[in-house]
Parts: structure tokens; sequence; C-alpha cells
């Protein structure tokens, strides 16, 4: 499994009609397996079964386990190696729910994935549960590594771990905290590894408030910004982010990657605004 073949698996996808977002949970589901693999990246005969395995301990729901299997089976159909596809589904929370086949459609695959609940008075996806379980408490650094995989936090617009880091993905991107009973003003802090194809301008919203609104050309100071107390609802904290700016590599002919770049994050903070 290489890099450029879920470029070309995803480049086919869309010549089929595959609409944006359904490309980007192609991306997601395809880069969580290259992390899962050894070393020199084979897809082995019980690798899925493997993975799916780790996905369980990972504490992800079975319509999304379910969603990444379909999305690594139709892979291993491009590429050519059916022998290594994992046929078998974990039963989904609810019998009314179909099972996702490796001919299942998008609308099918999304609307495994994008199962919905509600918490107090806000309807959530299936997707947004799974981070919500995840706590986070206020000092704790969100870092990106195999071993603290900070895209956790990230609803959408956030592309796969590298070593250290991770990329934005497209130009809109969400992240959802789970706050637990904290109350009061926050200080938010972004530590930035790179920006592609600088100056790159950052909108950070929450609760129909504008938090951050501006171009950024260096990393050698973090991003900063006041989170008033009423940003913090119902127990959780959501940041919407936008990267009006975010280019491709692929449109300035400097590689084949086709994820809209524009900042790449090496740790996210929140701490106490005093």
């Amino acid at each position: 499994m290489t890099q450029e073949s879920i470029e070309q698996f995803l480049d086919a996808c869309q010549s089929r009609g595959r609409v944006e977002g359904t490309l980007q949970w192609y991306r997601r589901g395809l880069n969580r397996l290259y992390q899962a693999l050894p070393e020199d990246k084979f897809i082995r005969q019980g690798a899925l079964e493997r993975w799916r395995e780790e996905l369980v301990e990972m504490e992800y729901t079975p319509g999304t386990v379910n969603m990444f299997l379909s999305i690594a089976n139709s892979y291993l159909d491009f590429v050519g190696h059916r022998e290594c596809q994992l046929a078998s589904q974990l039963k989904p929370k609810s019998s009314l729910q179909p099972e996702l086949t490796r001919d299942a459609d998008d609308t099918r695959i999304l609307g495994l994935a994008f199962e919905s609940m509600v918490i107090g008075e806000k309807q959530v996806t299936d997707k947004e549960s799974e981070i919500l379980s995840r706590n986070y408490s206020v000092g704790d650094k969100i870092v990106f590594t195999e071993e603290s995989n900070g895209t956790r936090y990230f609803s959408s617009g956030v592309s796969y771990i590298e070593t250290d880091s991770a990329w934005s993905s497209g130009k809109a991107g969400q992240i959802i905290l789970a706050m637990g009973d904290f109350s009061g003003a926050l200080m938010g802090e972004f530590e930035l590894k790179d920006i592609y194809a600088g100056p790159q301008k950052l909108i950070v919203r929450s609760n129909g408030q504008i938090l951050y609104d501006a171009e950024i050309t260096s990393v050698e100071e973090p991003v900063k910004f006041t989170i008033p107390e009423e940003c913090v609802k119902n127990g959780q904290l959501i940041l919407d982010m936008e990267y009006p700016n975010a280019v491709s590599p692929s449109s300035r002919h400097e590689s084949t990657d086709n994820r809209e770049l524009a900042l790449r994050f090496s740790s996210i903070y929140f701490y106490e605004d005093r």
C-alpha cells in the first residue's frame, strides 16, 4: 500500500462522481489503515481482521468500523487484491441498520457512518459522538503522533499523522471537545510546524462568534485566541475553522497530492484565561 496508490484510487472514485465529502471519508479510512500496517506497508491476508480488532479496541462504533472496512475492501478491489478483503462486518447497534458490503454505494456508506444521536438539545453524528466520548482536560496539550493521535478531536478537515504533525485538509474543519463540567473563558493556542503556499488565512468561529481572523505568515509564534465562557455549551466546545486559501500540491504542479493544504498542526492547547 502506497500513498500514490491511495491517490490513484481517490482519483478513480472522483471520476465516477463521488462527492468531496465522500472522498474525504475514503481518504481518512485509507490513511488510518496505512498507519496501522507494518513497516513494509504490505496488506496480507488477515490484515483487515487485525485492523478491525484494533479499531474496536480504540472504541470506534460498529458503524464506523464497518465503514472503514468497506473503504478498505473497495481499495483492495481497485488494486487487484480481493483475496485480502474482509467480508464479515460487525453487527450495527440497531438491527434496523443495513449491513455494508464492498459494493455499497455512497448513500449506504455515509448513512451508516453518520448514524445520529441526540446529546442535550443538539443532534450530532455518530462520528461526533465518538469524539465527545474522548474527554479533554483543560491544560492538556493535544499532539499529533502515532501514540497520541490528536486527529481524533477533529470531526472534519484534518489529514493523517505525519510523524509528529498533521496537515489541515480542505477549506474548512471542525474540532469538538468534551469539556465535562468546566465553565469559564479559555485561551486557545495552535502550534504550527509548517504553512503551505503561505501566507494562509485562518478563521476560527465558535457559538456564532469570530475568535480569530488573520493571515499566518510564520510558524515561529503560536496562533492564540480567546474563547469566551459562553462558547462552552452543554459540556462541549465546538470550533469551526476555515482555510480559504488552502490549495493542493497537484494544482500547483508540485506533486500528485490532491489534498487542499493550509496549516500543519504540531499541537493544540487550551487553558484557562485568567
